[in-house]
C-alpha cells in the first residue's frame, strides 16, 4: 500500500448522545450490565459486551440512511436491511486518502463496514463476489474484498485472510 494506515475514529461524545445514536447503548457501542442473585439481591455478575442492537458500531443496525451528527451524510439513496455479521473485521484501519474522501463527501464509512461484514460486497463482478463467498469457509479462508462506488469515488474494503485486520482504502492506494 502506498500510504500508512491509521485507526478510524470513534464517534464523538456529541454523536454518542445524539437522537440518531443507538437507543440501547446511546452510541457507545457497548452495554454495561449487572445480574443480581435472586436470593440475596447482591450483584452476582457484571460485565460489558458489544451492543447487539447496533453490532457494536453505535448506530442502529437494522435500517439506516439519512443525516448523521456532525454534518456527515449516510448513503441516502438506498436503505439496507442487514443480515447478521458473517465474519470478524479485526482491527479496522483506513488510509489517509480514504479518510479524506469520506470527510469531503460525507461518506459513512461505518455503514460500508457493516455492509462488508454482512456479506454485501458492493459493486463487484459476479466472479469476485463468488470468490468472497467461498473465502468465508473456515476450511480455506482468503482475503475478502468489497468495492463501493461513493459520491467521491470508489472505496475498497479488504479484510485479511486471518481476519486480523480490515483496511478501508482507495483503489489507487493499493
Amino acid at each position: 500500500m502506498a500510504s500508512p494506515a491509521r485507526k478510524l475514529p470513534r464517534p464523538s461524545e456529541s454523536a454518542r448522545i445524539s437522537p440518531a445514536a443507538c437507543p440501547f447503548c446511546k452510541g457507545a457501542g457497548e452495554v454495561h450490565y449487572r445480574e443480581r442473585d435472586p436470593d440475596t439481591g447482591r450483584v452476582a455478575y457484571e460485565g460489558v459486551e458489544p451492543c447487539e442492537a447496533c453490532d457494536g458500531i453505535g448506530w442502529p443496525g437494522l435500517v439506516y440512511g439519512g443525516p448523521l451528527p456532525g454534518g456527515s451524510v449516510r448513503e441516502h439513496a438506498r436503505v439496507y436491511r442487514l443480515h447478521p455479521p458473517r465474519f470478524a473485521l479485526g482491527l479496522i484501519v483506513a488510509t489517509p486518502g480514504a479518510l479524506a474522501l469520506a470527510h469531503e463527501h460525507g461518506v459513512d464509512v461505518r455503514a460500508l463496514l457493516r455492509r462488508h461484514r454482512a456479506g454485501d460486497w458492493g459493486d463487484l463482478c459476479r466472479d469476485d463476489a463468488l470468490a468472497n463467498d467461498l473465502a468465508l469457509d473456515p476450511a480455506c479462508p482468503a482475503r475478502l474484498l468489497s468495492a463501493y462506488d461513493t459520491p467521491g469515488g470508489r472505496l475498497w474494503i479488504i479484510t485479511e485472510a486471518n481476519r486480523s485486520t480490515t483496511t478501508v482504502l482507495r483503489p489507487e492506494e493499493y
